[in-house]
């Protein structure tokens, strides 16, 4: 059955008679072990990440964390032998990159008794900055550098503030996790710390695969399905694709750095429960709605109604796979094009087709789209989508919500800010008890945080707009709160400027150039020149003309000029020698000959 059944089949009654008359044999494969190995083969996102792994922050921008409150009392030898009973169960866990006698990468999976591995314990009761020391310890945490090579790529520590409590991390570099092996790992540690403490044996079933084995079943089952997807994904991402140019606070940096932060923001229950009650009349899902409302923000930021953003796949299409650690997500470019006098419901139509057919496609990973689109590539930023779109919905919210297990209230810190942003901007959407927590995680190389913050705010009034009005046209959508519209209509245009009477433009540039002597005045690419540099050329050309051409004031004068610094110098030449220029012809390559 596809995902697209179920909304074609909107009733429970409906939906059970289509399973009953569906004869179609479906996929009866399953996942099996493969033999014993050396080593592995990568997935082609395993590569991927392997090679930025190398690239400066590279490392670091793609650790994946969770950090947790225990108070009470815990076992302390109970829980760090629940996490070695993780680390045994999950080959994954134990698994390293580094090349082979043929150099090529491989992963290797030690064996448990090879493999060193530890929970930190650290005691800070009697630290007198217990709280700022925690925070820093944390940190310094999430920005782990992993060695590839030697292992392990998880970091797990447990910090003791008081007599009965504790503040426990664990990061994972995404090389061997996604963001639901992230709650796997959870889930089983406290089902194994309550035996331990309990003094029962290890409760959960045996694991009847590996990651390891799904890598080769997936590659197998791939190579089936191969034209099918294929010729899907060409058909979505045909004819030139497009760039999402956002208006940024910098100048996108040559080299992309991961540097970045996030903001937070919560959704209130009332605006949730509108959003909700939009999708189910559309008959569609709050992912598509979100979606949408994200695409509607990036189309009245840039204008363009031809964009791309990057959405993850779970890839667990089997119960087998629903308790396994790796990385199986897989993240798909969501190309939507609609017209600019579409309204909100248009687009949200358009968004849930494009989802559809993505679910259905999603096992063509990534990587083989980029390879069989061929890029070129660019170094200053994501391949294909600038931004990201996420739904979490899984269970690790009920531990940050709070729990009690074995004598120990179990919750979510209070979030540390990253320093790193895989792309320009990320939504990371979570429902918790009918609120939704959004995290826009943003490049800090591009924007300011007050831009991104102004970001977020942007975004759920643009929702709450939506949820009032979906029938309205794209630009007719307000998002700006009354602040941003005086600022626009009226701090913007009070351009009036009293300027003396008795004094000419370089009588006034003169005054500048003496008082900002060492300010920049004028940027050409990479040449920069300062006031004092300017009226230093302006002066050496206004002599030039003179000295070479005898220049007269008030004659016309025509000057052909690049593209390039020296136009200002020039300009202000002319213009300390009061001459008129005629005309300011701009030579480019192809008229150069000529003139």
């Amino acid at each position: 059955m596809k995902v697209a059944d179920i909304f074609h089949y909107k009733t429970i009654e409906k939906l059970a008679a289509f399973i009953q008359a569906d004869t179609s044999p479906g996929d009866q494969s399953a996942v099996s072990k493969i033999a014993e190995m050396t080593d592995y083969a990568l997935s082609p996102a395993q590569k991927r990440l392997w090679i930025l792994a190398q690239l400066e922050n590279g490392n670091t921008a793609f650790n994946m964390s969770s950090v947790y409150t225990f108070t009470g009392t815990l076992d302390e030898k109970a829980f760090e032998a629940s996490f070695h009973t993780l680390v045994s169960r999950h080959d994954v866990l134990r698994t390293t990159f580094r090349e082979n006698a043929s150099g090529e990468i491989r992963q290797w999976v030690h064996p448990e008794e090879e493999f060193s591995f530890r929970v930190r314990q650290v005691d800070l009761r009697d630290k007198p900055d217990k709280e700022a020391l925690l925070k820093k310890f944390i940190t310094e945490a999430i920005a782990t550098q992993f060695d590839m090579v030697n292992g392990p790529l998880l970091s797990v520590q447990l910090y003791r503030i008081a007599k009965d409590q504790w503040v426990f991390t664990y990061v994972i570099h995404h090389i061997i996790c996604d963001g639901w092996s992230m709650n796997v790992i959870i889930k089983e540690l406290l089902q194994l710390y309550a035996a331990y403490c309990n003094g029962e044996v290890n409760p959960l079933p045996p694991l009847t695969i590996q990651y390891k084995d799904y890598l080769a079943w997936r590659s197998e089952r791939l190579i089936n399905a191969n034209k099918l997807h294929k010729a899907y994904w060409k058909q979505q991402l045909g004819g030139e694709l497009p760039l999402l140019e956002l208006p940024t606070d910098r100048t996108r940096p040559i080299i992309k750095s991961y540097a970045g932060s996030v903001v937070y923001r919560k959704w209130d229950r009332d605006l949730v429960s509108g959003v909700k009650e939009l999708m189910k009349l559309e008959n569609t899902t709050l992912y598509a709605g979100l979606l949408s409302i994200v695409y509607t923000l990036l189309y009245r930021y840039t204008g363009q109604n031809d964009i791309i953003v990057g959405s993850p796949f779970a890839s667990r299409d089997s119960v087998e796979l629903e308790n396994q650690v790796g990385l199986y997500i897989n993240t798909l470019p969501l190309r939507t094009i609609f017209n600019d006098h579409d309204d909100f419901t248009g687009v949200l139509g358009k968004v849930h087709q494009t989802l559809m057919g993505a679910y259905e496609h999603q096992e063509y990973n990534l990587d083989h789209i980029l390879d069989e689109l061929q890029l070129k590539r660019d170094v200053s930023r994501s391949s294909l989508f600038d931004v990201l779109v996420v739904l979490q919905n899984n269970e690790n919210t009920s531990y940050s919500s709070g729990i009690q297990l074995n004598g120990v209230q179990i919750a979510g810190y209070p979030a540390i800010n990253r320093v790193s942003s895989k792309f320009d901007l990320s939504f990371y959407f979570v429902e918790v008890d009918g609120e939704v927590h959004v995290s826009l995680e943003y490049s800090s190389d591009l924007f300011e945080r007050e831009t991104a913050e102004r970001i977020a705010s942007h975004l759920e009034r643009l929702a709450t707009v939506i949820v009032c009005n979906p029938a309205l046209s794209l630009h007719q959508l307000d998002y700006l709160d009354k602040e941003e519209k005086d600022t626009l209509l009226y701090t913007f245009n009070n351009t009036d400027v009293v300027l003396p009477t008795d004094q000419t433009v370089v009588d006034l540039f003169e005054v500048q150039a003496e008082q900002h002597a060492s300010s920049v005045a004028v940027v050409f690419d990479e040449e920069v020149l300062t006031y004092t540099e300017l009226n230093a050329l302006a002066n050496q050309f206004a002599q030039y003309l003179i000295s070479v051409h005898d220049v007269k004031p008030e004659e016309l004068v025509t000057v052909a000029i690049g593209r390039n610094e020296w136009v200002v110098p020039v300009i202000m030449g002319i213009s300390k020698q009061e001459l008129l220029i005629c005309q300011l012809i701009q030579i480019t390559p192809q008229r150069e000959s000529t003139i």
